[in-house]
């Protein structure tokens, strides 16, 4: 499925668009939920520059993450891409936010799980929506300034972090692959008692 296609139309795919002048395959307005697609029908979703604009309460972006859970396979892969936080892009006024990689973390249930028992988290996202989803990697659209000097040689990796995290409009997209893990790898049985023993050793220390 390819959300938010647009012109950006792709063979073998569901296009899917709210706007009929693009002539989508199907019609729908991702704001409205539930979707109207089944659990478990696609093995691949495309959504290029289309999540920044949806909702607008942080619940409404959860509930986009949860409807994309829904509808795909185990193994599933998403390919996201989104205007960088510090890119220019990013500043568009029908832009309801800005997404950052480390969001989709929050709905990883094993990444969560390990960091809780790090005592470095205590968020429980992936837990109580019941998602278990995975970067599998992140990339970057780079300015052209950026480009000249990666292709001359002329930044190292230290450099090039730098830039991506602190300077504006060095990248001008942020692009994440994203695979699906259907059933979770730690069931909520799991997490509670890690919570459990956790609450248990705090409250012997105190």
């Amino acid at each position: 499925m390819n959300l938010g296609s647009g012109t950006l139309r792709l063979e073998n795919f569901v296009n899917v668009d709210n706007n009929p002048l693009m002539k989508a395959d199907e019609n729908v307005d991702l704001n409205v939920f539930p979707w109207p697609w089944q659990d478990n029908t696609y093995s691949h979703i495309i959504a290029k520059d289309i999540l920044e604009y949806l909702g607008d309460k942080p619940s409404d972006i959860i509930n986009v993450i949860k409807e994309m859970y829904r509808v795909s396979e185990n193994g599933a892969i998403w390919e996201i891409q989104v205007a960088n936080h510090n890119s220019e892009k990013s500043n568009n006024p029908e832009h309801k936010r800005k997404i950052y990689p480390d969001m989709f973390n929050m709905f990883n249930k094993k990444t969560i799980f390990e960091r809780i028992e790090k005592d470095d988290c205590t968020s429980a996202l992936a837990y109580e929506h019941d998602i278990d989803i995975e970067i599998c990697d992140v990339k970057y659209d780079f300015s052209k300034a950026v480009e000249d000097r990666l292709k001359n040689n002329n930044m190292t990796q230290e450099e090039l972090n730098y830039a991506i995290n602190h300077l504006s409009n060095a990248a001008t997209a942020t692009k994440i692959l994203i695979q699906v893990h259907k059933p979770g790898r730690y069931d909520k049985h799991e997490y509670i008692d890690l919570i459990n023993r956790k609450s248990e050793k705090y409250g012997q220390i105190s």
